[in-house]
């Protein structure tokens, strides 16, 4: 989780951003298991996890494409390999 950016060049406040989507983004995915073994497939608790994800997903596309549509795609110059 989370990176240092020590690079010129590298928009370090962008880095942080995109870091935080993709750890949310892995983390309550990384979750669907232990919940789904410990309530069952069919459980009303994974039926909210995944709701959850969902719903973040959204306003991460919604972060994502924003970034996007203000300044294009940015190569790893800009923001890294990952």
């Amino acid at each position: 989780m989370g990176q240092e950016y020590t690079s010129v060049g590298f928009d370090k406040e962008l880095l942080a951003l995109l870091d935080t989507i993709h750890d949310e983004d892995q983390n309550y995915r990384l979750k669907l298991g232990e919940i789904e073994k410990e309530f069952g497939r069919d459980s009303e608790e994974l039926k909210a996890h995944w709701e959850m994800i969902h719903d973040m997903d959204e306003e991460n596309l919604i972060k994502v494409m924003g970034i996007l549509d203000g300044r294009g795609w940015l190569g790893p110059d800009v923001i890294g390999e990952q």
